[in-house]
């Protein structure tokens, strides 16, 4: 699998079908994710919470990736994501930023920025 084909995978399986356990197959054991969140913990312990977090407040989250380019173990993708807020029904739409270490055919660490002007 290309290194791209990895980042589309987590893609599916995590943010489009919620399946938080793709995280142990795809992520490398000493996983780091850049996102310092309070209460967040680190790893791929963390990176699944954070999953969890994310779908317990937005419903029916569907991530289109619009540009993904890899190259020498390092993957950057651009992705459009939309979903339901919870508390309120209302639509919500984002873009997503996120760059990839891959190291030995598994994700080794990322970075990740959102868009969240079109939150509501």
């Amino acid at each position: 699998m290309s290194d791209a084909e990895l980042v589309r995978r987590y893609t599916e399986e995590f943010k489009n079908h919620s399946n938080f356990d793709v995280v142990d197959e795809v992520c490398s054991e000493n996983f780091v994710h850049h996102l310092p969140i309070p209460g967040i913990p680190e790893g791929r312990a963390g990176f699944k919470a954070l999953g969890q977090f994310v779908t317990g407040a937005i419903g029916d989250i569907t991530v289109t990736i619009e540009l993904i380019v890899a190259d020498d173990g390092v993957v950057a993708n651009r992705n459009r994501a939309r979903g339901t807020r919870k508390a309120d029904g209302k639509q919500m739409n984002w873009t997503e930023h996120e760059f990839w270490r891959v190291e030995n055919g598994r994700l080794a660490e990322q970075w990740s920025v959102a868009d969240g002007l079109d939150m509501g």
